[in-house]
């Protein structure tokens, strides 16, 4: 199907709509935990040679509290998945001190990563599973931080839906789920063609869905 991304309808005022234009499926967003202002005014440029616009609002948003209300009091029957995934990037310093993080250092606790979703508690939630090289950065989930947020989402009564995104991460998936903190059936998404992680091809693809538990 052909679907809308997320940035056209920021706070779910609109995908209704869009839905009647013949859309497959709408993402909203890109919403925060918090609402947010985005980035200063002016922030939206034309540039007249080349025929183009330059973007750069950033994540303005009402917050996600907000949009899952405006979701709920439209479309009980939808099922809404919040993301844990911020706060999980590092970006290293300068060659000559990269102990010292760089800009667009995320990183943070477990328990700010899934504070909206105690306080929201969607249908369902992501849990990233494993640390690797994300683009030119790192994104970090060590097993103590995934054992962390598991137990909180656990306790909210939300299913999580397992992102593993190599065999790395199915192995350290499986391992948690003998922790028995989550109900069956288990819910996996395999994500592939992020670098650098797994690459996207059909071979890949069942190689690692023929690794993922029966149940």
């Amino acid at each position: 199907p052909i679907g809308m991304a997320a940035g056209f309808d920021k706070n779910a005022e609109v995908y209704n709509s869009l839905f009647k234009l013949g859309f497959g499926f709408v993402e909203v967003g890109t919403v925060t935990p918090l609402p947010q202002y985005g980035n200063p005014k002016p922030r939206v440029f034309r540039l007249i040679e080349d025929q183009a616009l330059v973007n750069r609002l950033g994540f303005n948003n009402f917050g996600a509290k907000n949009v899952v209300d405006r979701i709920r009091q439209v479309n009980d029957d939808v099922i809404i998945n919040l993301t844990t995934g911020p706060g999980a990037r590092i970006v290293l310093g300068e060659n000559s001190n990269p102990v010292e993080f760089g800009p667009g250092t995320t990183l943070t606790s477990p328990a700010n990563r899934v504070i909206h979703i105690e306080n929201i508690k969607p249908d369902i939630c992501s849990l990233d599973i494993g640390s690797f090289n994300f683009g030119p950065h790192i994104f970090v989930n060590s097993p103590d931080t995934v054992t962390e947020m598991a137990k909180k989402i656990s306790a909210t009564g939300v299913k999580p839906e397992l992102e593993v995104f190599d065999l790395g991460g199915i192995r350290q998936a499986k391992a948690l789920l003998k922790e028995d903190l989550f109900q069956k059936p288990y819910l996996f998404q395999i994500c592939l063609g992020i670098p650098w992680a797994a690459e996207s091809s059909p071979e890949i693809m069942m190689t690692m869905k023929n690794q993922l538990p029966d149940d």
